[in-house]
């Protein structure tokens, strides 16, 4: 087996085998000589895992193209990384992926804050986490709140061939002085699921903008309490052009000028969302050479959303023209499966990376959980994080990827 071994007091570095291959994980406190998360990055070979212990790490890191998981010990209110103190300021988001990483690199469990941004061609962005050059990280459990930029993507942001899977955060009370004060993508095919975001701020896009040439799936989401200006709009999501991004299942209620807006002509599709409450307009196109797909939404009211010629009966949200909601539903739409079963943090399973079929287990009574605790049919797992409960026990994490 290979050691990795540092003769000083306060390291606990422990050794896992699995299969062929050997992993390490690295363990990091406040209070250990190693007590910086990025030596511990820094350490690492592919495969390995970053343990960090409860505490706060004032520091900004980098996964340099790392295969690896960094991990809280106990989650996100307990270990925080305050991005605060860049170590220059044109490197200043808390979390950095810009290497090529893939799913495979794992971020699970933080509190993300004060980060400014990396100086990118186009102004500062990604205060929380700022992802470029072809990187798809995951990115799970993880609370991103109070971080600034003067441009793009307060909490997230992520541009050219990024597709990141994006799920079970809470990203709250970011700022971004252009657009995306909670999430920004320009250019890519993100998985957005199962996501809390709440009361970010931004001139275009107060919760999500959808940048150019978008694709990607937004999904089980509650989209609240977000702001855009007068002068931008959309104040839950923002689509820019040729974006055909898939927006279903979510909540999208009491965000400040418009829950959704398109700016330009695209192609999403979106369905199966509570669309209510949200100062402005339900969902507004500007764009009048294309017709945006918006049936089988929820619109606040059992006649449908208002519109003065198409629905001028409508006792729900407003919607603009140019947009296609009829048929539409007549009592909520964002149904979740119950939590069942509180699905626990089980930092002894590394995940599993798959593509295609999720193959059980033949014999046995397998139930397959997302990480909000819900129930999912195998055949229908999409990109996330999944567990796996085989005869009553939790044996499995696995990570399906595009």
């Amino acid at each position: 087996m290979k050691k990795h071994s540092i003769l000083t007091e306060g390291i606990v570095v422990l050794l896992f085998l699995f299969g062929a291959a050997h992993a390490t994980t690295w363990y990091v406190h406040p209070d250990s000589t190693l007590n910086s998360i990025q030596a511990g990055i820094d350490l690492c070979s592919t495969g390995d895992t970053v343990l960090v212990g409860a505490g706060t790490y004032f520091e900004n890191i980098n996964f340099n193209g790392m295969a690896i998981t960094v991990t809280s010990e106990y989650g996100p209110d307990t270990t925080t990384i305050d991005g605060s103190s860049p170590a220059h300021p044109d490197s200043g988001s808390v979390v950095l992926f810009k290497s090529g990483e893939n799913n495979s690199s794992v971020l699970d469990g933080f509190t993300l804050t004060r980060g400014i941004g990396t100086n990118m061609p186009w102004g500062h962005s990604g205060g929380g986490i700022e992802c470029c050059n072809a990187s798809s990280p995951t990115i799970i459990n993880n609370i991103i709140t109070a971080d600034t930029v003067t441009g793009y993507g307060g909490g997230i942001e992520c541009d050219y061939n990024c597709n990141p899977i994006i799920s079970n955060n809470t990203i709250t009370m970011n700022q971004a002085g252009e657009s995306g004060g909670g999430i920004e993508f320009y250019d890519a095919s993100p998985t957005i699921t199962n996501n809390v975001i709440d009361g970010n701020e931004a001139t275009y896009g107060g919760g999500i903008v959808i940048g150019d040439y978008c694709s990607g799936d937004i999904s089980h989401n509650t989209i609240t309490n977000n702001t855009a200006t007068p002068t931008g709009g959309g104040g839950g999501i923002f689509l820019c052009q040729n974006t055909t991004t898939l927006i279903q299942h979510n909540l999208i209620a009491n965000n400040f000028n418009d829950g959704v807006c398109s700016g330009w002509p695209g192609n999403p599709t979106i369905y199966c969302n509570d669309i209510i409450d949200n100062e402005g307009y339900a969902i507004r196109n500007t764009a009048s050479s294309v017709t945006i797909d918006a049936d089988s939404n929820w619109w606040g009211d059992a006649t449908g959303p208002y519109h003065p010629d198409s629905n001028p009966g409508g006792l729900g949200d407003t919607v603009s023209d140019y947009v296609d909601f009829i048929p539409w539903l007549t009592s909520p739409g964002v149904e979740e499966q119950p939590i069942i079963k509180p699905v626990e943090k089980h930092e002894n399973l590394t995940a599993s990376i798959f593509r295609g079929s999720l193959h059980l287990p033949e014999g046995k009574n397998c139930i397959v959980f997302d990480i909000t605790g819900r129930v999912v049919e195998p055949s229908k797992i999409r990109p996330g994080i999944y567990f796996i409960e085989v005869d009553g026990v939790v044996t499995q994490k696995v990570v399906k990827v595009r």
